[in-house]
């Protein structure tokens, strides 16, 4: 029997750090917050049980990404929020490119490129989520992201940035 600390296993360090970093954030510390969920988001490599043919292990590597896009999400909310809008528009959109489908990245890109004074990126990343959206599912987006990009459109001041304006 392998017997380890919970900080000796990648996972259960990513997770107790991830758990550290919605406490942070519910406590208003999104700085902290933040940086937790990178730390936790750092000992993520690769994609989980890479080469291992299984049934069961696919469902749970399926389960871990998902944990890992909330982590993401997390992430990038807290970072919006403190106004670190330019940071957020720069790694973001790669975490999109690997998950097309998922609307909370593509709401969460969409909002940090338009306050990084990126709207014409903003309005591209709709348009990239309508084509992908309806080939793959055949649906219209979210009513979500369909409000956002018509905010954008408009230049709503609802999305201006904790500094009162489009960063």
């Amino acid at each position: 029997m392998l017997r380890a600390e919970p900080d000796e296993v990648d996972l259960l360090h990513t997770r107790e750090l991830a758990a550290r970093a919605h406490r942070q954030r519910d406590q208003g510390a999104l700085l902290d917050a933040a940086a937790n969920f990178q730390s936790a988001l750092a000992l993520w490599r690769g994609q989980p049980f890479e080469g291992i043919q299984s049934a069961a292990l696919e469902a749970e590597a399926h389960q871990l990404q998902m944990e890992r896009v909330a982590i993401l999400v997390d992430k990038a909310g807290a970072e919006l929020t403190v106004g670190r809008s330019g940071e957020t528009a720069a790694w973001l959109p790669a975490c999109v490119a690997d998950d097309p489908l998922n609307e909370d990245l593509r709401f969460l890109e969409m909002l940090a490129l338009y306050r990084a004074g990126r709207r014409s990126d903003a309005l591209r990343s709709y348009r990239d989520a309508h084509q992908v959206m309806t080939k793959e599912l055949g649906l219209e987006p979210a009513q979500r992201l369909q409000e956002l990009h018509q905010r954008i459109l408009t230049n709503d001041p609802v999305l201006d940035g904790p500094d009162g304006r489009p960063c």
